[in-house]
């Protein structure tokens, strides 16, 4: 969950250290990278938005 929290902070300054982190996760865990690259476009699609 610390992740998502990170992410999200992450995303408000820098839109690459977000990918950064979903890469480290990816290769940590794929279950988790996929869920987190759904989160991912959530983000930017809420940026996009705003």
């Amino acid at each position: 969950m610390e992740y998502f929290e990170k992410i999200r902070i992450n995303k408000k300054n820098n839109q690459r250290h977000i990918v950064l982190s979903i890469k480290k996760l990816k290769f940590l865990n794929a279950e988790k990278a996929n869920f987190l690259r759904i989160r991912k476009e959530d983000l930017i699609i809420k940026n996009k938005n705003v």
